[in-house]
């Protein structure tokens, strides 16, 4: 018979050991899912958030595009000439060359 208990006792010991270990294994499992579950949530966050700046830019980059074609179909010569712009008379070109030594390995 005692061979028996001690079996029984160390069937008990390894069986308690790995019942610690399952219970360790699921609170860990847990812990992670909750902690995923809230990065996913926040980065979701974070692009609803980036997704409205977006918006919000594009109906301002928008205001301002109109506001442009709008000036720019009020500019005319008579116009530019009423602001004092005349046209050049002489035109020069000049052409410049690009003097410096390019990079070697010397």
């Amino acid at each position: 018979m005692t061979t028996l208990t001690r079996r029984l006792d160390l069937y008990q010991l390894y069986l308690s050991r790995a019942i610690a270990a399952l219970i360790g294994i699921c609170a860990l499992s847990v812990f992670l899912y909750i902690v995923f579950l809230m990065l996913a949530v926040g980065h979701t966050a974070g692009r609803t958030a980036a997704r409205d700046n977006v918006d919000s830019l594009t109906v301002e980059v928008s205001a301002l595009e109109t506001s442009y074609l709008r000036d720019m179909e009020k500019l005319t010569p008579t116009l530019a000439t009423e602001l004092g712009f005349v046209r050049p008379v002489d035109v020069t070109p000049v052409y410049a060359q690009d003097t410096r030594a390019p990079l070697s390995l010397q």
